[in-house]
């Protein structure tokens, strides 16, 4: 295997092997559950640095690393083995920034971009969704819990790339990663984990405003909107949801947040350093001890590892396919 390398990009300062400056450590980290990637990095002979500064991490092998993190230096603090600092990716905005703002006649898409644009965030792959005939959104959540709220409700991914831009889509993989025991896979972990429910029941406008449904500007009808998904035998989750405003609406929230607790493998795989892998991709495991343990499977968070003790390598946490 060619020897591993490095490409740091720390404000104008880029540092590789050969530089001044020494890469003592590295870690970074994203994930589908967790709205910020991270990187932290310790540095020997470091480079003068501020709050602030661009920071880009390329890892690989040979000659043509490639782009691992995007992000702004957010901590820098000085210890024996030398300068620590902590990246973020600036989605990082969205989990304190607070707005007021209505829409009428929307799709999650649309509501995405705008609160995305409002904060200088970049949008890449984003897709329509549902379309809402009214929605709010009100500063007592941060912008970020409410597109959180809006993915689980069209059953989307919503997650920072590799280029820190912010991803709103279901998932279809395009690129899938294989790895096969007793070649570079170094551990791994399996389970199967059952739902806590059997059905969901989203209840959307209240009993009250004539019966206008989506086109009456309150969202209160007279009739009542229900959707449901699942089984009624077992446990049922519940849930009011003032954005359904039709029938349509309220069943499909119903199945997407059905189909996210549905029972599911799941597990983890740590493989010799494999910096091609981003959320969004797809796992395949051949040759593990178990043969029921084979398969493909969905990526739920990377983390890569890289120091002169540990050498170079990647944990992905994963789940079955939906």
């Amino acid at each position: 295997m060619p020897p591993i390398t490095y490409h740091l990009t720390l404000g104008g300062t880029k540092i590789t092997p050969t530089s001044t400056a020494a890469l003592v450590s590295l870690d970074t980290e994203a994930a589908l559950s967790v709205p910020v990637n991270r990187c932290r990095l310790t540095l020997a002979h470091p480079p003068a640095l501020a709050l602030g500064d661009a920071v880009e991490i390329k890892l690989g092998h040979g000659s043509a690393p490639e782009s691992v993190f995007k992000g702004e230096v957010a901590y820098l603090t000085q210890g024996f083995e030398g300068l620590h600092l902590e990246a973020v990716s600036t989605l990082q905005t969205l989990t304190t920034a607070r707005l007021n703002l209505l829409f009428e006649k929307s799709t999650a898409k649309d509501i995405v971009q705008d609160v995305a644009k409002r904060f200088k965030v970049t949008v890449g792959k984003a897709e329509a969704g549902l379309k809402f005939p009214v929605y709010a959104l009100g500063d007592q959540t941060p912008a970020y819990g409410h597109l959180r709220h809006l993915a689980d409700q069209c059953g989307f991914d919503l997650y920072g790339d590799r280029a820190d831009r912010l991803v709103f889509a279901p998932y279809a993989p395009s690129q899938t990663h294989a790895f096969t025991y007793g070649d570079d896979i170094l551990a791994y972990a399996w389970a199967e984990v059952p739902s806590p429910i059997s059905g969901v029941d989203i209840y959307g406008e209240s009993p009250a405003s004539q019966g206008q449904g989506d086109k009456a500007y309150s969202w209160l009808t007279k009739k009542e909107v229900k959707g449901s998904s699942g089984s009624k035998s077992g446990t049922v989750l519940q849930r009011a949801d003032p954005t359904a405003r039709t029938q349509a609406i309220a069943a499909a929230i119903a199945k997407s947040l059905l189909t996210a607790s549905e029972p599911q493998k799941q597990g983890w795989v740590r493989v010799l350093g494999a910096p091609a892998v981003g959320l969004g991709d797809r796992l395949s495991l051949d040759k593990l001890p178990v043969a029921a343990h084979n398969g493909r499977y969905k990526i739920l968070s990377i983390s890569h590892r890289l120091s002169a003790r540990r050498g170079f390598c990647t944990t992905l946490h994963w789940q079955e396919e939906p």
